[in-house]
């Protein structure tokens, strides 16, 4: 039944309908729309196209390498680079623009092996939670929307 309704609603989209969906169901919301409004307390605290909310994340990297250690050094060296760390067996960071090109340079340069880099992509999921829950400083970076009042949810994703 749920696939129905998911093919009645992605008809209705591509011929050209616009359809609002009230969903906790935040991995197919993410899949059928385009945009989102995300609602905390009864006030739409984001509005817009879901790519864009995805763009306000910070660029989050896992790095692993033939000796992590040195490459934290490397890491925390190389401009560009933020809250690098080690966590469990790889590095975790925030990267801007062309410096993770760069990074990989570096860590050649230093005669380590890279043996996975792999970029960490917010979920629809994370940037809900970061806006109903909050998160911990730092943990998540998203420029500011404008609040405005509509009803007395606590919270609701609409697209």
């Amino acid at each position: 039944l749920v696939g129905a309704v998911l093919a009645v609603i992605r008809r209705l989209a591509d011929d050209g309908m616009t359809v609002l969906l009230s969903s906790h169901l935040l991995a197919e919301v993410e899949e059928l729309c385009d945009r989102v409004a995300i609602i905390r307390a009864g006030r739409i605290v984001y509005e817009g196209a879901i790519a864009d909310l995805k763009a306000t994340a910070k660029s989050a990297y896992r790095l692993r390498t033939s000796d992590n250690a040195k490459a934290l050094e490397v890491c925390q060296a190389q401009a560009g680079i933020g809250a690098a760390r080690i966590a469990g067996a790889e590095i975790r960071m925030e990267a801007k623009g062309p410096a993770i090109g760069e990074l990989s340079v570096a860590l050649i340069e230093a005669k380590l092996q890279i043996t996975a880099i792999m970029p960490e992509t917010a979920t629809l999921e994370d940037l809900f939670f970061h806006f109903t829950e909050g998160s911990t400083p730092g943990e998540l970076d998203f420029r500011a929307t404008e609040a405005s009042v509509v009803g007395e949810h606590r919270w609701a994703l609409v697209c």
